[in-house]
């Protein structure tokens, strides 16, 4: 993001330099970078142990290019097939994992 700071016009020689720009910080730029990320094996481990204290299955269905559909019981979830899942995502599979198993 450029913030852009319009000055009045001067007179005479300095005409060119009527526009002064600054650049934010990278920080406020790139707020993915902010962003924390879990790792995948870590996300199937907890997802497993969800599996196995509501008694239900956990298998890989099938893989496809850009997700993977695994079962939990008789439900399907998504995932994505990347090694580091941003951890808001990983939060909403677990919870869709939690209602799936709740009776």
């Amino acid at each position: 993001m450029i913030d852009v700071k319009l000055e009045p016009a001067p007179s005479g020689a300095d005409r060119g330099a009527a526009v002064t720009t600054t650049r934010t910080p990278l920080t406020q730029r790139n707020r993915r970078a902010s962003i924390s990320h879990v790792k995948k094996r870590d996300l199937l481990r907890q997802l497993t142990e969800i599996a196995r204290a509501g008694g239900v299955d956990f298998r890989l269905l099938r893989e496809g290019r850009n997700h993977e559909i695994w079962v939990l019981g008789s439900e399907r979830l998504v995932i994505p097939r990347h090694r580091e899942i941003n951890e808001h995502t990983a939060r909403g599979i677990l919870a869709e994992a939690g209602k799936m198993v709740e009776p």
